[in-house]
């Protein structure tokens, strides 16, 4: 009898739980959650005349910094009552950064189900640049989210992700290195120079890349491809090396030449390394 009656508490029980799973599922197909937080975030729109450096140390948001047919710079995002964005501008240099009511931002489940689920405007901070206009200057910290650079010229960056991708598109960057924990890091028509791409865990794909002076990529769980423009074809001198999967390098790419100007250097602990 007793067996009896808990078996059948454990066949209601697990009713139930598929039940509740059900309903979650259903609420936020419907947009429960995208409605949840639409109501609760406030958009914010601040210009700026005049601007060199960029820097952001941001929680849970997605950066993108992109050009503009405005003569100003503008600074857009949207603020949910629980969490505080401010900026703080100082000689050309604009900071931001995010932190909650009590002083600390703390990462909540809450928030990771909505910067997953609804993972749109209102969890993206733009950063739109006028377009004959360059940052000099970037420096960027995310503990979950995604960057995005389009049509960029930047002179120095620094970027450090936790949880998150990051994307460059038209990009030329100068002086800098660009790691991430967990995330993929994809490139296109994008041209590096002095430039470290850093991946713990995650593939990196480089696409009509062109490189000028040493460019390094390093993956330790991943795999790496890479295609070079037809101008860095014939100037870039290559070396990959992976311990534990292949690397395979065009025979119409130059190899070695470790003291030449142009130079591409590939390393990978787990992975397999293309480029062509």
């Amino acid at each position: 009898m007793m067996k009896k009656t808990l078996s059948m508490f454990s066949i209601i029980g697990s009713v139930l739980i598929l039940s509740g799973l059900l309903f979650i599922y259903l609420g936020l197909s419907e947009g429960g959650l995208k409605k949840l937080q639409s109501d609760n975030a406030q958009k914010k729109e601040i210009q700026f005349k005049h601007l060199q450096s960029f820097s952001s140390d941001l929680s849970i948001k997605n950066i993108e910094i992109k050009k503009s047919t405005s003569k100003q710079f503008k600074l857009t995002y949207y603020q949910n009552k629980k969490e505080t964005i401010a900026h703080r501008l100082n000689k050309k240099q604009l900071s931001l950064y995010q932190k909650s009511h009590f002083g600390i931002q703390l990462i909540r489940l809450n928030d990771l189900i909505n910067w997953f689920y609804n993972n749109n405007k209102t969890n993206t901070v733009i950063l739109s640049v006028p377009k004959n206009t360059d940052l000099k200057n970037i420096s960027m910290h995310s503990s979950v989210g995604n960057i995005t650079i389009k049509d960029q010229k930047i002179s120095k960056i620094a970027v450090k992700q936790n949880t998150g991708n990051f994307s460059m598109t038209n990009t030329h960057l100068a002086h800098g290195k660009i790691k991430l924990n967990t995330g993929n890091i994809n490139a296109t028509k994008s041209h590096l120079s002095n430039i470290d791409l850093i991946t713990n865990t995650g593939n990196i794909f480089a696409q009509n890349m062109t490189i000028s002076n040493a460019v390094t990529i390093d993956n330790n769980t991943g795999n790496i491809e890479v295609s070079l423009s037809a101008q860095s074809a014939k100037t870039t001198f290559i070396s990959a090396k992976s311990d534990i999967g292949r690397s395979q390098i065009s025979d119409k790419l130059l190899q070695g030449g470790s003291l030449n100007k142009n130079q591409l250097k590939i390393t990978a602990d787990t992975g397999n390394i293309k480029v062509k």
